[in-house]
């Protein structure tokens, strides 16, 4: 697999992002509109995606038998974090059945219902739960791109063997791909948080095959050399901070995918001060760790709810608070002053960042489908 350490501290970064866009903390960051429209870089894990499978697979892909292979190597990529997470979730909600059967907690929804159903939870063992056949996201809600990701991916590997068999046919496939998403989602959505669930998959195609065309692009120029890199950086970065800003709530925001590609292909060369930064330790264990910051996140935070209303049973004494603003009126995690809502959120990040190591270390290199084959293989030679 390709890798650019600029690219993979973004990575982490947008992780993060995403991850504290879900917390539902009143802190000093909860109403930095910047960060309420943070759900955007999620596209940016799109056109990367796009990108290092392009790099990886562009040449491999020549028949149906190239088609099985890949599928079963995406596969085992995306599903053991993916059902380990959801059996936790599993657990939990089997935990939920339990206080209620025995009348030891009465709950406003009751267990495996909504958000929990049981026919939910078998879509998402298939990573079917976001190709439109639920009204809403459901278990670990994050995972609704993990669902389009991957049929993103076996359109991919089709287009890749047509273009095998005609070639530069692959250009015509991806405009008409591309333009018609772009379409669906202009026409039915008010802006890019509204395609998950029923129009993620047409938002994931916008994404991964402009980093797709990003990469072909990246390979027929990287040995330029860009004038006053540093300063392109800064200057991307400044924009990207304007436009999630003021348009990440808006009708443009549906152009947030070509803004990031323009962004992977520019931190593609690694040749600016900000490239440098991001190849930092810190930075790279955060991107080594991005998947499971990412699909770990909710779970975190479902469970520090959960507690949070027990504590509120036990004491009697409320933790959440009504916060009323201009685009949404919500109940947050609100507890004595938004200093200390600070310091919880940094625990919440030191938790989430922690356990990411682990679950990269244990889960997404050990169980993976090919790691478990070695093992078979040593004990059966």
């Amino acid at each position: 697999m390709l890798r650019i350490q600029a690219l993979d501290g973004w990575r982490g970064i947008a992780a993060v992002f995403v991850s504290l866009y879900h917390l539902n903390f009143l802190n000093h960051l909860h109403d930095w509109v910047f960060l309420r429209n943070s759900y955007l870089f999620v596209d940016f894990f799109f056109v990367l995606s796009g990108f290092v499978i392009t790099h990886a697979y562009q040449n491999k892909l020549k028949n149906k038998d190239d088609i099985t292979h890949f599928i079963k190597k995406r596969l085992s990529r995306l599903l053991p974090l993916h059902l380990f997470i959801l059996l936790l979730f599993l657990i939990l909600e089997l935990l939920k059945l339990l206080l209620v059967q025995f009348g030891t907690w009465n709950m406003d929804n009751p267990p495996f219902s909504g958000e929990y159903s049981i026919s939910s939870f078998i879509s998402n063992i298939f990573l079917m739960h976001s190709l439109g056949i639920h009204n809403h996201l459901s278990w670990n809600y994050p995972s609704w791109s993990i669902s389009v990701e991957f049929y993103t991916y076996i359109l991919f590997a089709f287009v890749a063997v047509i273009d095998y068999r005609y070639r530069s046919f692959k250009w015509p496939l991806y405009s008409i791909l591309i333009g018609i998403s772009f379409y669906l989602i202009y026409v039915n959505t008010q802006n890019l948080n509204d395609a998950t669930f029923h129009f993620g998959i047409f938002r994931c195609i916008i994404g991964f095959f402009l980093g797709s065309i990003c990469y072909r692009l990246f390979l027929m120029t990287r040995e330029k050399v860009i004038p006053q890199a540093t300063l392109v950086e800064i200057g991307l970065m400044v924009f990207i901070y304007f436009f999630v800003t003021y348009l990440g709530a808006e009708k443009l925001s549906i152009v947030a995918p070509i803004i990031f590609a323009l962004t992977v292909y520019v931190f593609s060369f690694e040749q600016g001060y900000v490239s440098n930064l991001l190849k930092g330790k810190i930075f790279q264990e955060l991107g080594k760790w991005s998947y499971s910051i990412y699909m770990i996140h909710a779970l975190i935070i479902l469970i520090m709810g959960r507690g949070v209303n027990l504590i509120e049973k036990l004491s009697g004494h409320s933790f959440y608070i009504k916060h009323v603003t201009e685009v949404s009126n919500t109940e947050l995690i609100y507890y004595y002053s938004p200093y200390l809502m600070d310091f919880l959120t940094l625990v919440f990040l030191g938790i989430l960042i922690y356990i990411s190591s682990l679950t990269y270390k244990y889960i997404e290199l050990r169980m993976s489908f090919s790691a478990l084959y070695n093992k078979l293989r040593k004990l059966n030679p």
